[in-house]
C-alpha cells in the first residue's frame, strides 16, 4: 500500500451563491428570551468549528515556509484569504453575540456602533467599494490565480464577483456610523448612539456580512479542494513512477 492511498480527493460542490445575497428584512418582531438563548448556544458551537479551523489553516500556512514556486505560493494566497474570510466571520458572530448578551441599554447602543464597524471594514476589505479598495481586496488577489484553474473555477470567480459588486452597491454599507465610530466625532457618535434600537433589524445587518462572507467560504473551499487533489495526485504520480 502506497502512503497516499488512504488520503481522500476532496469533494467539489456545486453552490447557488445568489442564496447567499438576498436582500435580509427585518420582521419588526422583538426577539424572545428562548430565540435569544437559542441563537447564543448555536453561535458559540459555529464559532468553535471556526477557530478549529483558523488553527488547521495556520498549520497549513506555516507547511509552506520555503516553498517558494509558483504553485505554493498560490496555495499560500489561498489558504490567506480563507484565514481573512475565518477571522472576519467569527469577529461577526462574537459581535452578534455580544450585543444580544448586552444586559444594559448603553451596552446595547455600543455594541451595535461597533458591529456596523465590523460590517463596513470586513466588506470594503473583502471586496472593496471604489477602484482603490477593490484593488487591494482579499478577492482580487484572487483574479490571477483562478485563471489558471479549471474552467468551472473560472466561471464560478465570474459569478461570486458580479453579486459581490452588486453588493457593494446595494447600500452604503454603514460608511457614516463606522467614521463616527472609528474617528469620535462626539456629537454625531451621540446622535447614533440615541437612535431606537430594534433587535431584529441589527442581526439582520450582521447576517448580511456574514452570509456574504459563506457563500465566499464555499467557493474558497472548493478551490482549496482543487489544490488538495492537485497535491494528492502530484503524488500518487511520484509513487507509480518509483515502482
Amino acid at each position: 500500500m502506497n502512503a497516499t492511498d488512504t488520503i481522500q480527493y476532496a469533494k467539489i460542490k456545486d453552490h447557488r451563491y445568489e442564496e447567499y445575497f438576498i436582500k435580509f428584512q427585518s420582521n419588526g418582531k422583538e426577539i424572545s428570551d428562548e430565540e435569544r438563548e437559542k441563537f447564543i448556544k448555536e453561535n458559540d458551537k459555529d464559532i468553535s468549528v471556526y477557530i478549529e479551523s483558523l488553527h488547521i489553516l495556520k498549520e497549513e500556512i506555516d507547511s509552506l515556509n520555503g516553498k517558494d514556486d509558483e504553485f505554493h505560493k498560490a496555495y499560500k494566497t489561498i489558504l490567506s484569504v480563507c484565514q481573512f474570510v475565518v477571522i472576519t466571520s467569527i469577529d461577526c458572530l462574537v459581535i452578534s453575540k455580544y450585543f444580544l448578551l448586552a444586559d444594559t441599554d448603553y451596552d446595547k447602543r455600543f455594541m451595535r456602533g461597533k458591529m456596523k464597524v465590523i460590517l463596513n471594514e470586513g466588506f470594503k476589505k473583502l471586496y472593496g467599494f471604489e477602484k482603490k479598495t477593490k484593488e487591494k481586496s482579499e478577492w482580487n488577489k484572487l483574479s490571477e490565480i483562478v485563471e489558471h484553474l479549471p474552467m468551472t473555477f473560472e466561471f464560478e470567480y465570474r459569478k461570486l464577483t458580479y453579486l459581490l459588486d452588486n453588493h457593494s452597491k446595494s447600500s452604503s454599507w454603514w460608511k457614516d456610523e463606522r467614521d463616527v465610530e472609528t474617528h469620535l466625532d462626539i456629537e454625531k457618535l451621540y446622535e447614533s448612539r440615541c437612535e431606537e434600537i430594534e433587535e431584529s433589524k441589527v442581526m439582520m445587518d450582521s447576517v448580511k456580512l456574514f452570509s456574504t462572507l459563506y457563500a465566499v467560504q464555499l467557493f474558497l473551499t472548493n478551490v482549496h479542494g482543487c489544490f488538495h487533489n492537485t497535491i494528492i495526485q502530484n503524488c500518487k504520480n511520484q509513487e507509480a513512477s518509483k515502482a
